[in-house]
């Protein structure tokens, strides 16, 4: 199957899988991602591998004949630590879940899911993965006084512009706690709204 080509791409995402009536209609569903979107469609993960392009996201069906799931990821991962793989299944045991997880899955999505569920996961999965990207998968948190070190990680999120779900998702916690955090520290430094929020970050070297 050709990659769909378009210039200035937000994402570049790969999805291998064997039945091209499916990967016809995952194509028009992760269209919905961003306004620009590279897609490259593979039959199998060794014509992945050989390709040799980076990926932003892998969209990996679990089952394809011939080809172990487990090997493939450890193959992807060999080309790319970092890169977010979601499987996708009709239907897998909890074993095989759970092996695949341990060895480097990131998420698993049924086959049967609705599309605004796959778009869903698909977009917690690529906020959390830019969020590790730019802070080098860890905070750098500066000492702010004022500032619990939890309030600073929000404020640095915020800062690069993420909601609050989606600072509620990177940070594994409550979206009422991240409000909570900000509304306290919008009260202790006297910020009228989130572009003062924004500035302050960068005022601070959290932006």
């Amino acid at each position: 199957m050709v990659p769909i080509r378009v210039q200035e791409a937000v994402y570049r995402i790969a999805i291998i899988d064997d039945h091209r009536l499916f990967v016809a209609g995952l194509e028009l569903i992760l269209k919905r991602l961003a306004d620009n979107v590279v897609l490259d469609c593979f039959l199998t993960p060794d014509d992945c591998v050989a390709a040799g392009h980076d990926y932003d996201l892998i969209v990996l069906d679990f089952y394809i004949p011939g080809h172990s799931a487990l090997e493939t990821i450890a193959a992807l991962r060999d080309r790319s630590e970092d890169v977010p793989i979601v499987l996708l299944s009709s239907s897998v045991s909890p074993v095989d879940r759970s092996s695949a997880l341990s060895a480097g899955a990131t998420e698993f999505v049924q086959k049967h899911a609705e599309p605004d569920q796959l778009l869903e996961t698909l977009r917690r999965v690529l906020t959390r993965a830019e969020a590790e990207t730019e802070t080098d998968g860890r905070f750098e948190t500066p000492d702010i006084p004022g500032l619990t070190p939890r309030q600073v990680e929000i404020m640095l999120l915020v800062g690069k512009g993420y909601s609050n779900k989606e600072i509620a998702r990177f940070l594994a916690i409550s979206p009422e706690t991240v409000k909570s955090h900000l509304k306290e520290v919008f009260l202790r430094f006297g910020l009228r709204n989130r572009v003062e929020a924004i500035d302050f970050t960068r005022q601070n070297g959290l932006g």
